[in-house]
Formats: structure tokens, C-alpha cells, sequence
């Protein structure tokens, strides 16, 4: 999977394989995603919230490859 992390401030197009990384209030992390599967768009979010930005990528990087992308485009808490 060819994987795009985004720079600050930077957004991926609403029509490519994405996900964002949300820090919370309280510091912990979660992430939301969208991805295309056979024309119409899955959506998905982490089921449980994370200690650090990379234990919340992982997760939605296996995310996105079980529905198939080969592209990926993340978005940061800092975007």
C-alpha cells in the first residue's frame, strides 16, 4: 500500500482513500476514515482511543488495507 502523510494544513481530496488522526481534548487520540470500495465510499473510525499518533495510524492503516485500498492518504492532528 503506497501510504501520503499529509503536511500541516494540508487536506486530502474528498475523493481519495484518506483518514484523520484527532488528538482529544484530554490527549488521547482516535482516528475517522473514508475509503472507496467498488465505487461507493466506506466509512470507519477506531473503536477505541490510543495513547500515541503511531498506535492510532497502525490501526487505521489495517483498517484501510482490510477494505482493499492500495492508496492512502492521512491527515494529522495538526491539519
Amino acid at each position: 500500500m503506497f501510504i501520503r502523510k499529509l503536511k500541516p494544513g494540508e487536506r486530502a481530496p474528498e475523493t481519495s482513500d484518506r483518514i484523520y488522526i484527532d488528538r482529544m481534548a484530554d490527549g488521547r487520540i482516535s482516528w475517522t476514515g473514508s475509503v472507496d470500495v467498488g465505487g461507493k465510499a466506506r466509512l470507519g473510525a477506531s473503536r477505541t482511543d490510543f495513547a500515541t499518533i503511531q498506535e492510532a495510524e497502525t490501526d487505521a492503516i489495517a483498517w484501510a488495507r482490510g477494505q482493499g485500498t492500495t492508496e492512502l492518504q492521512i491527515e494529522g492532528p495538526n491539519n
